[in-house]
């Protein structure tokens, strides 16, 4: 089978993706990540399968015979895994690649994986708990109730808007690294520091 141009852009995007979450790009990254739920949920409500939102194969639904070449997949997939990805975006890797690997007619939707892939690219994986989407292991984005983001507006996602998102939370970070930097060589300074006190009457 041909891997299509797309479907290696995509393939390359993702290899450049250091799967080790960043905690200095939260904010752009859950920006990213409602879009991201905000466009899947139109697609869902497309083909009529809300039940399936957020993360789903939505290729399988525009044509159930799109396909990704398999030794294609199997050796980006184990590159991927050199670099450390975690599961389940093994299966999220897939639905992108099978999407980009459409080649039939398309509704007039934003593609709703480009949020997502973005979101890898800005800080690694993200993760999940109950009913939210964790961005930063703590940073909650709440994917539920479907109807919120089916009927919100689109986000800007350029990146002059995410990187100034980005700032006061990065001086944020900065501030608490400095604190912690110097508890640590304030505890350092007491282990190090002399016994004198036999030398006390």
């Amino acid at each position: 089978m041909t891997v299509s141009e797309p479907v290696r852009r995509i393939g390359a995007r993702l290899e450049a993706v250091v799967w080790g979450e960043n905690f200095v790009t939260v904010p752009s990254r859950q920006r990213l990540m409602k879009e991201y739920l905000r466009r899947a949920a139109l697609w869902a409500n497309e083909y009529g399968v809300e039940e399936r939102w957020p993360f789903f194969d939505i290729a399988e639904c525009v044509d159930p015979a799109s396909a990704v070449d398999q030794e294609f997949l199997e050796q980006l997939m184990k590159r991927l895994e050199d670099r450390e990805i975690i599961g389940p975006h093994h299966w999220y890797v897939a639905y992108m690649l099978r999407f980009a690997a459409l080649t039939v007619a398309l509704p007039d939707l934003a593609d709703p994986f480009e949020p997502m892939l973005r979101c890898y690219e800005r800080g690694g994986a993200f993760g999940l708990e109950g009913g939210a989407v964790l961005i930063g292991h703590s940073y909650g984005v709440q994917h539920r109730p479907f109807e919120r983001f089916l009927n919100c507006p689109p986000l800007d996602i350029s990146d002059v808007v995410l990187d100034e998102l980005d700032v006061p939370w990065l001086a944020k970070v900065e501030k608490s690294r400095a604190r912690a930097d110097e508890q640590a060589r304030r505890e350092q300074a007491k282990k190090t520091a002399p016994d004198l006190d036999h030398l006390r009457d």
